[in-house]
């Protein structure tokens, strides 16, 4: 009985070991301060419904623990984490079964891409060659056709091609990395800064306005104190050239009598 139930074992040990992924998708969202939300997406084969029964015990099982994944399946982890240097604050594990895709979405701690430098309407940053430390393979960036990494960059963005190798597709703020091979990749980007009014002259401004608001209201008050004077001024004034206009008239009426 034993020995049937070992040969049953041995016979189902290939297949728990030929699970294969059929493609991964890993997409890298960076924001404008360079910090990162990554989600990767990897679309599994599998070799016979046992094994596949036997996957979606182990995503039960292992729900979102990311170390219990690693534990369970090698080839399953984040390839922009601890492999390059970085901390992961959150992640979460989901599995589509109609799919049959696993995804690994997962915010760093630290920025992904790093402040080179800031100036009055442009930042430059750089996502720097340590960052595809997982895709390093002796001493070769290595990316192959089944696996496509793609990096969202901020749309005021504007990326630096021209140190880009040939085969790194860029398309406005979007990069695409699959099938390449590179001794280094370094991603220099901008990003461009909305006009806006600068700090001083804003200060300027609202004090400006308050000047003149102030100067209104003092100029109001003065105009109520001075009203019974100001009413008098005016009727004076009225008057006074009231009497010269008839004065005018009489006089040309005595001008047309002489005639």
């Amino acid at each position: 009985m034993q020995k049937i139930f070992l040969f049953c074992l041995l016979a189902l040990l290939p297949a728990a070991f030929s699970l294969t992924t059929e493609n991964i998708h890993i997409i890298a969202n960076v924001d404008s301060d360079g910090k990162a939300i990554v989600t990767e997406n990897y679309a599994l084969q599998f070799s016979s419904p046992f094994e596949f029964e036997q996957f979606k015990q182990d995503a039960l099982d292992n729900s979102s623990s990311l170390l219990a994944w690693q534990v369970d399946y090698d080839f399953f982890y984040p390839h922009f984490g601890e492999v390059a240097g970085n901390k992961i604050n959150t992640s979460s594990i989901t599995f589509d079964e109609s799919s049959r895709t696993i995804t690994l979405e997962y915010q760093l701690t630290d920025r992904l891409a790093r402040l080179l430098a800031e100036e009055q309407r442009t930042d430059f940053f750089i996502i720097d060659n340590k960052q595809f430390a997982a895709f390093n393979e002796a001493g070769t960036l290595a990316i192959p056709e089944h696996m496509s990494v793609e990096i969202n960059l901020p749309l005021n963005s504007e990326v630096d091609a021209t140190r880009l190798p040939t085969k790194v597709k860029v398309e406005g703020n979007k990069i695409t990395l699959q099938g390449l091979q590179s001794n280094s990749l370094s991603v220099q980007y901008r990003i461009f800064k909305p006009i806006a009014p600068r700090n001083n002259d804003i200060v300027n401004g609202i004090s400006n306005v308050y000047l003149i608001a102030a100067f209104a209201i003092v100029l109001l008050v003065l105009v109520y104190i001075k009203r019974e004077e100001l009413e008098q001024g005016l009727e004076d004034y009225l008057v006074e050239h009231s009497d010269l206009s008839s004065k005018r008239v009489e006089d040309d009426l005595n001008i047309d009598l002489d005639k």
